[in-house]
């Protein structure tokens, strides 16, 4: 829900969305409520099944959605579709498909991205250990000019990890986060979130080299 505030020429404008793991509906669902039944929104689920629970248990029928049954790495390669959005939900650990976190995976993102478009990823992790967190930053950093990491407080082991093709500085993300008049923006503000920069791309996961199980079972 954040993701649309930092675009530079339109923040807070959304008028397509891609959701790297669809699941069950709960981004497509807030997306439409907060942004509009107008918005086009494409949710790729790898399972069809879970379409179908979605769908069946979970009210996942917002008429702006088109749900796919694919890979969402195999979608990004033939589609020629360019969303303001794209959120990466597809992460369960243990079980990270290593494909999802490499470069490579994240060209193929940029390409498909507005040009002050933004990619949101949600990565999960320990209380005290980032280390997963930093490898997913630092490998999006390799590809963005800007990359920044939302640390929710404590009660919550994740991270929000936001990557834009145009610079944007620390103070103005958390000024476009505290100064939001949003009811739903403003109630994630008011949880007291910390952002920090991320600069360096040392250790970036590869096609040929993506250790996501290592780091995990670690």
């Amino acid at each position: 829900l954040l993701a649309p505030q930092f675009r530079k020429d339109h923040p807070g404008q959304t008028e397509n969305l891609l959701i790297v793991g669809l699941g069950a509906g709960t981004v497509s669902k807030l997306y439409t409520q907060v942004y509009g039944s107008e918005i086009h929104i494409d949710g790729i689920e790898i399972d069809p099944q879970i379409i179908q629970v979605g769908r069946d248990m979970f009210g996942m029928n917002e008429p702006n959605l088109n749900a796919v049954a694919e890979d969402g790495r195999y979608f990004l390669r033939r589609t020629d579709q360019t969303y303001d959005v794209v959120a990466v939900d597809a992460y369960r650990q243990p079980y990270i498909p290593f494909h999802l976190t490499t470069r490579e995976f994240f060209e193929e993102i940029q390409e498909r991205l507005a040009d002050d478009g933004i990619v949101a990823l949600n990565a999960g992790r320990a209380p005290n250990d980032f280390r997963l967190v930093e490898a997913l930053s630092r490998t999006m950093r390799a590809v963005f000019p800007t990359v920044f990491v939302i640390d929710l407080p404590v009660g919550y082991l994740n991270s929000l990890i936001f990557a834009l093709n145009s610079p944007l500085p620390t103070s103005e993300i958390v000024q476009r986060i505290t100064e939001n008049t949003n009811p739903w923006i403003k109630t994630l503000a008011d949880r007291g979130i910390e952002v920090r920069a991320v600069e360096s791309s040392t250790g970036a996961f590869t096609d040929d080299l993506a250790p996501v199980e290592q780091v995990i079972h670690q």
